[in-house]
């Protein structure tokens, strides 16, 4: 296209080596993440980094039961489920992560 600049290539802000851009679908297609995991996964994606409460992550993993889920107790039982299968699979990648203590809020954080 005329007059269009050559985009930059994507560089690691915390180690300078070059990245491709980095898309949830990408990211869950290398780790065969499937079902509630993925379900919180991208809730968790979808933030743009800000943190995601607790019951957002609840809308998300039950979008699909017209009774809204489960037990609360079960749906804690379901997420820190999900979290730990997301954060076993793309270790090394990305974490899901409580901010701060018992306030129910989490957020992504990405590793080089």
């Amino acid at each position: 296209m005329p007059g269009k600049v050559p985009a930059e290539p994507i560089v690691c802000p915390m180690c300078n080596a070059r990245a491709g851009a980095a898309t949830i679908d990408r990211l869950v297609q290398s780790s065969n993440v499937t079902g509630m995991p993925e379900a919180v996964l991208r809730a968790v994606w979808a933030s743009a980094g800000r943190t995601v409460t607790t019951l957002d992550l609840f809308d998300a993993m039950y979008v699909d039961d017209p009774d809204g889920g489960p037990s609360q107790a079960r749906m804690y039982e379901d997420l820190h489920d999900a979290i730990n299968v997301v954060n076993v699979s793309l270790a090394g990648k990305v974490r899901i992560v409580p901010k701060g203590v018992g306030r129910g809020r989490w957020r992504l954080q990405i590793s080089c």
